[in-house]
């Protein structure tokens, strides 16, 4: 037993290596494309404190389109990620449930809305943007 079991183990791991090995460029890019999603969006909200509660129109106004454009990728990087390795980079940390990154891409376009609103609510918009940092696991 002892003299098959050891070579079909070894079979099995070096077939699942390898696939994974040969699936591995087709979930490099994209999770690459999500995690520089990820730090741009939290580089954004550090840089912008002025800009989101200040009174500078046009400059809320490039802020709404830079969070609408960053909330774009946000969904399509996190979509493009093969679904087969989903689980196991959500396991590792790499990836966050697709519910929290859903609600991260509402809180997104939730502050959009409020900055660019003509009666913005500075109490409101500091709840979402800490619920924009604990979904998607970032400093804002």
């Amino acid at each position: 037993m002892k003299d098959f079991l050891i070579p079909a183990l070894t079979f099995v791991l070096g077939g699942l290596g390898g696939l994974f090995g040969g699936l591995w460029p087709h979930v490099q890019k994209p999770l690459t494309e999500y995690r520089q999603t990820l730090t741009d969006i939290s580089q954004l909200m550090l840089r912008s404190v002025a800009i989101i509660y200040g009174d500078e129109y046009s400059e809320r106004e490039r802020f709404y389109d830079d969070i609408r454009e960053l909330h774009a990728r946000l969904m399509s990087s996190a979509d493009s990620i093969p679904r087969p390795a989903r689980p196991v980079l959500q396991v590792i940390g790499l990836l966050r449930p697709r519910d929290q990154i859903e609600e991260g891409a509402k809180m997104l376009i939730g502050i959009s809305n409020q900055v660019i609103g003509v009666h913005r609510d500075d109490s409101h918009l500091v709840e979402l943007t800490k619920k924009l940092g604990a979904a998607l696991d970032i400093t804002v």
